[in-house]
């Protein structure tokens, strides 16, 4: 069969089409509230009644018979307990269903933003990619990924577990901090192999937490350390202006994007905070980019 000139991103949030072309978003189908529970698991049940019929219209409308389209998934698709979904998205005859592994999601993302950052700043990185439903690091030397790791933490991962109780915002908040520090087990390894190399080493972050950041908190790609930290209380105070966490939530779940893209800024924020904190690094580049990017350079 013909390939198509779109490609799908199966995401933790949302699915996106886009143009193969462009490398731009046509058109998102974004999940459900109740679509993923604070576990990682998605209900197959409102997949199949609510995202599904919504995929199979947008498949039909922009592949003619005869052609295929491709498709790559991260994050939650990875989650052994989503066998169903996967099985599901197999099963569609014009769709060719790709789920990363976290390595080759790293390197595509990595190799999304060469040529956007200089080759001092390549040439020896930390490469940090949160998504929704799990968050990647990985060490790159000279192009070789040397070490890595995946956690199965990510934003709508946390956010979720935030809205699962009902307690005030700073409760909510501190609870959200000790679920990421509970990840400090995965994550000594990683950063212990990092800090013996004795060498200085950029970091590179993606994801919606960093390119949403204003540009008055950023020097073009670079953010410092307290930048960020004023870019977070600029978050926080935004979002406590909420009674409590199911206000928040109220407000999140019936798609006031104001408090849509606080939360997600915020709530990431604290996840790469816990990181960059580990790192001992002063300032990050941010890679605006992505792993569609890095995707679509191999598929053309």
């Amino acid at each position: 069969m013909k390939r198509n000139t779109h490609l799908i991103e199966f995401g933790s949030s949302s699915v996106q089409i886009i143009s193969t072309n462009k490398a731009k978003k046509n058109d998102a189908i974004f999940h459900p509230s109740n679509l993923i529970d604070s576990n990682g698991v998605v209900s197959f049940e409102v997949y199949v009644h609510d995202l599904y019929p919504k995929l199979l219209k947008k498949i039909r409308e922009i592949c003619p018979k005869g052609e295929r389209i491709k498709s790559f998934a991260t994050g939650i698709y990875r989650n052994p307990r989503n066998k169903k979904v996967v099985e599901l998205l197999h099963s569609i005859e014009q769709l060719d269903f790709d789920v990363l592994s976290y390595k080759d999601e790293l390197c595509y993302s990595r190799e999304s933003c060469i040529n956007r950052l200089n080759e001092i700043v390549l040439s020896n990185i930390v490469y940090i990619d949160i998504g929704g439903g799990s968050t990647e690091l990985g060490y790159f030397k000279d192009n070789n990924l040397l070490e890595s790791v995946s956690l199965s933490v990510g934003v709508s991962y946390l956010i979720s577990n935030l809205f699962n109780k009902n307690q005030s915002l700073n409760d909510g908040f501190l609870f959200v901090e000790n679920l990421i520090a509970d990840n400090s087990n995965v994550l000594t390894p990683f950063f212990n192999y990092i800090h013996k190399q004795e060498i200085n080493y950029s970091v590179i972050v993606t994801g919606s937490t960093v390119k949403k950041i204003k540009a008055r908190y950023k020097d073009d790609l670079e953010v410092r350390n307290e930048m960020f930290e004023a870019h977070l209380k600029d978050q926080y105070l935004r979002l406590t202006k909420n009674s409590n966490v199911s206000d928040l939530k109220e407000k999140y779940t019936s798609r006031e994007w104001g408090v849509i893209l606080a939360t997600n800024l915020y709530i990431g924020g604290l996840l790469l905070s816990y990181l960059l904190s580990y790192l001992k690094a002063d300032k990050f580049y941010i890679n605006s980019r992505g792993v569609r990017f890095g995707y679509l350079q191999h598929l053309n």
